[in-house]
């Protein structure tokens, strides 16, 4: 029997703690991307892994004028901002549902208030760099990126473990 793809049916998101039920409208999370190299061969290219993850920004949208979310711009520390998704994906054919979690730390450089039209809905859209990242799916981490330690997790796998023990544990 194919299975249908769980969908996501409810969702919020808090920054620095501050809910916004109903007023999120859209989150698109950082897409996670391996730097890599390119070393030629005598029978071409090949691409490989350098151990740097690319830049990570996370979008979000609110509907109306949310202040908090404005003010976050103010926030000067490289993790001065703190952005929590969560999500409730049910599966159509068996009413499964599972969690997903999204969190991330960095700055809030970007703001753009959308079209201003009276008696219409608005939408203020945000953008996170983020220096910190982690998936979790129903109780378990499956995705942990923290550039400012040197830390790429992925499955429960600590990929920068072995450099770091070896760069003197820092």
């Amino acid at each position: 029997m194919s299975k249908l793809p769980s969908k996501l049916m409810m969702m919020n998101t808090f920054l620095n703690g501050y809910g916004y039920g109903g007023e999120a409208k859209v989150v698109k999370p950082p897409p996670l991307k391996f730097m890599t190299d390119k070393h030629n061969t005598e029978i071409g290219p090949i691409n490989y892994r350098n151990g740097q993850i690319d830049e990570l920004k996370l979008e979000y949208t609110l509907a109306g004028l949310v202040v908090q979310s404005i003010r976050a711009m103010g926030a000067t520390a490289i993790d001065g901002v703190q952005l929590r998704f969560t999500g409730a994906y049910q599966r159509p054919d068996t009413g499964e549902t599972s969690q997903a979690e999204i969190v991330v730390r960095g700055q809030q450089n970007e703001w753009d208030p959308g079209d201003a039209e009276v008696g219409k809905d608005t939408e203020h859209k945000y953008v996170v760099d983020c220096v910190y990242y982690k998936l979790t799916i129903d109780g378990v981490e499956e995705a942990e990126i923290d550039k400012l330690n040197r830390l790429i997790k992925i499955g429960g796998v600590d990929l920068t473990a072995k450099l770091r023990q070896a760069a003197g544990g820092v």
